[in-house]
Parts: C-alpha cells; structure tokens; sequence
C-alpha cells in the first residue's frame, strides 16, 4: 500500500503534530507500506522519517487523480491547502483520512477571541465538515475527541480512536529512577508558549503556593507571541518570583529526557490538547504529572498523576499537596504513572491496532 501524509509544516518547532505524524510513518514503514509526506506550507521539503519526502505541493493533486496514492492521510484541519488536494481525492475515488489532532475540540475553539473564533466556526461549518463528510475515516488521539465527535451522528461510525505514537526514545528509556534528585524541587512546563496552555496561571498558582527554596518553576517551550512574552515577564516580575521562575528556549530528543528526569514534578495545565503528549513522555520517565481534565488523559488521576482546573487556586492546592507528598508517596505515584503510560503507549499496543485498520 501507498500512503502519502498531507501536513502543513514537519518542522520540529511545529511541536507534537510533526513528532506524530513521523513516528506513524516510522510505524508504517516497519509495517511494509510505501509511505511519504507533503508539508504544503514548506517550499523545499525537509528530510522526513527515514529521509522519505513526498512530491511538492504544486504537483501532489495531479499525482493523486492519476492513482499514484492508495490512501491520503491528511493531519489537521485548518489549512486551506487541502481543499484542492481533497478534491483530487473525490475526482479519483482515492480513500483518505483525517486526523484531527484536537483541532476541532469545542475547548479549543472557545479559547479563542470571538473574532478568530468566528472565521474558525464559518470554515469549519463550510470547509471542514465538507473534508470530515467525504472521509473514509477520521481518526482522534484522545478520549475526549472521540466522546465529542460520537454525539454527532454523521461522525459517530467513520471516528476511531488510537493513541499517538512517542518518540522510541521515550517508549525504550532504562535507568528510570523512581525517587526524586537529592534537593532538587523543579516544577516542569514544557511546550508552545500560548496562552491556552494555562501558563499564567501556573506561575500564579506557584505564587499563590509560596513554596520555599529550593523549589522553582522552569518554563521550557517555542517563543509565542511578542505581546503574550511581554504579559509572562510582567507576570512573572510583578509577583516577585524572578530567579524563581525561569523561561528557556525549547529542547529536544536526549536533552529534553534529561529536562523530564531532572525535574520534580510535570506539569501542563492546558485549557485544551490532544491529548498533550509532553504529558505521557514525562511520565515514561517515571515523573508524576499535574495537568487538566482538557488532556483527556483522565486515568492519569488514578495512577501516580493529579489532574486540576487551569486555576490559578486549583493549581496551588495540587502543588501544596505535591508538597506534602512523603519519599515513599513519590517512589509509589513514580512507578504506577511509568507503568501506566508504558501499558497505554507501547507499541506492542499500538501497531495491531493501526495494521488492522489498513488491513480493513
């Protein structure tokens, strides 16, 4: 089977969407597919998954009417590229997907102001349901995409759900301690620097907890924009936490593991992913984990993580109570999320799940 993957961008800053569709396509490859990818924002294509890179953008319809594709695989939604691509697909009866990546998720779209919010709704209603509608399948990361896409009845039989591929290097790390580094308290964020992923309220919920030296809060992720950097800096200096609170440029691969191993606690108090993978890889690396119910990662609450509102109050009571937490208590909540994320995101779990879709 010939497979091609549409996205906009492979780039690594473009952050879990890349990292996903490129561990699938390692996947795929191991299966015994023929598999290549398009980013459509991206005039020259950088080297992919096992350096396979799909034709340019200009030239992808045409190679898609002529049969060249067994099955398309779009990610994402929001680009208008692949209207034209979609096409090609409908004119040549060649089968395609959609992964959504949470983009659709109703807490996403409200956190947006009420102007993007209306250009999203319009696309959606107009471009998005016309991509959904002639879909083989759409296929959701997370728990909560599937429960929100099953209460409509056009969705409800082509939704699938099937966890996203890690990075091996997470799914295969030994040496995982299970105790916490002598002295070291670190709160860990790690992500894009938007104001959806709850960071102002975390530095506040770490004020609020006024918790001594040596705990600190390291905020680790991809610039966002000029006027939300300007609004964290202020936030932070204003309560009086510089030194306490740091915010670093992003990293990747071995060096972020050993960000994940050195820190204390994870946390990503998001208003909406899907699922929030920066969340999984953590607790592969047997940290305990604090995020939002907007993870859909809700067993994380019964093994070894804590999930909260994106409160600045809900924030500082689970901190206060990581703080409390005895030797023991953080040996225990260590093992049982490692434990967990490995049984949900292994492989061996993973892969009869996606080569029985294609076999389908």
């Amino acid at each position: 089977m010939k497979i091609i993957h549409i996205v906009e961008s492979m780039h690594s800053a473009g952050g879990g969407l890349p990292a996903a569709v490129k561990a699938l396509m390692r996947l795929q490859r191991e299966l015994g597919y023929d598999v290549s990818y398009c980013a459509t924002a991206e005039p020259a294509q950088p080297e992919g998954a096992d350096g396979v890179t799909g034709p340019a953008r200009e030239v992808l319809a045409d190679a898609i009417r002529s049969g060249s594709y067994d099955f398309v695989h779009f990610h994402g939604v929001w680009n208008t590229a692949f209207v034209r691509l979609c096409l090609a697909c409908r004119q040549s009866a060649t089968n395609y997907m959609v992964t959504t990546h949470g983009q659709l998720l109703t807490t996403i779209l409200a956190s947006d102001g009420p102007a993007k919010r209306m250009k999203k709704l319009l696309y959606r209603f107009v471009v998005g349901n016309w991509l959904l509608r002639g879909a083989t399948k759409i296929h959701v990361s997370s728990e909560n995409e599937l429960a929100e896409f099953r209460r409509h009845s056009w969705l409800r039989d082509k939704t699938f759900y099937i966890p996203h591929i890690l990075d091996m290097c997470f799914l295969k790390a030994d040496d995982v301690s299970h105790e916490s580094s002598t002295g070291n308290r670190d709160i860990l964020f790690v992500g894009r620097l938007d104001p959806r992923k709850g960071i102002l309220k975390l530095v506040e919920g770490f004020a609020g907890a006024a918790l001594p030296a040596p705990w600190r809060l390291r905020i680790v992720g991809p610039r966002g924009s000029d006027s939300f950097m300007q609004e964290l800096d202020a936030r932070i200096a204003a309560l009086g936490l510089a030194g306490r609170v740091t915010v670093e440029q992003p990293v990747y691969g071995d060096a972020r593991q050993e960000l994940y191993r050195h820190c204390y606690l994870f946390c990503l108090p998001s208003y909406s992913e899907a699922p929030g993978l920066v969340n999984v890889e953590a607790a592969l690396l047997g940290r305990p984990v604090l995020t939002t119910p907007y993870t859909g990662l809700f067993a994380i609450a019964h093994n070894g993580g804590m999930l909260c509102e994106p409160t600045a109050e809900a924030i500082q009571q689970a901190l206060l109570a990581a703080k409390a937490w005895t030797k023991d208590e953080y040996a225990a909540r260590s093992v049982n999320i490692q434990k967990w994320a490995r049984s949900e995101y292994a492989l061996e779990q993973i892969s009869p799940q996606w080569r029985a879709f294609y076999s389908a």
